[in-house]
């Protein structure tokens, strides 16, 4: 499928479609968004462009008061419509060596790995908007990188599905 859906953040507008091949917003291929097989996280990934285009807007959840204004995202793909509410953002190291390796985090195989993803949320959270991940439904996470002076590090919003 080239083209998945659509994403509008609260407030901010709608931003690019996100798509299975390589410089825009995609899917990570072990997750999915909708379906029978549907995963208990969703991974999204996007460049951080100098022309705030693409997932730029993902950048600006490292404040507080952009995250506040900007807790709701909605996910239209050809089959429905999800809202997810943020939780908080993360600024992570993604690179080789890294402590805490939330992309793998895909599926939950037992509740002491969910456990282990929510420390690692927390330790590793910068804006906190007073909800944390909850294992009862999807969990929504946005990742751009942090921009050219930080190489490996990346921006993660992670977000609740609320339907």
């Amino acid at each position: 499928r080239e083209m998945v859906g659509w994403q509008l953040l609260g407030g901010s507008g709608l931003l690019p479609s996100f798509r299975y091949f390589p410089g825009s917003i995609f899917e990570d291929f072990r997750s999915n968004i909708d379906g029978k097989n549907e995963t208990d996280v969703v991974l999204l990934y996007g460049h951080h462009m100098a022309d705030e285009s693409m997932f730029t807007p993902i950048s600006w959840y490292i404040y507080p008061d952009y995250a506040q204004q900007h807790k709701y995202i909605e996910i239209a793909t050809d089959t429905t419509t999800h809202l997810y509410q943020v939780c908080g953002t993360m600024l992570v190291y993604g690179g080789e060596g890294a402590d805490f390796d939330f992309w793998n985090f895909i599926d939950f195989d037992n509740k002491r790995s969910f456990e282990r993803f929510v420390a690692n949320y927390i330790q590793n959270r910068k804006v906190d908007l007073g909800t944390l991940p909850e294992n009862s439904n999807q969990i929504l996470m946005l990742q751009t990188c942090y921009g050219t002076d930080y190489p490996g590090w990346r921006t993660v919003v992670v977000a609740n599905r609320l339907y």
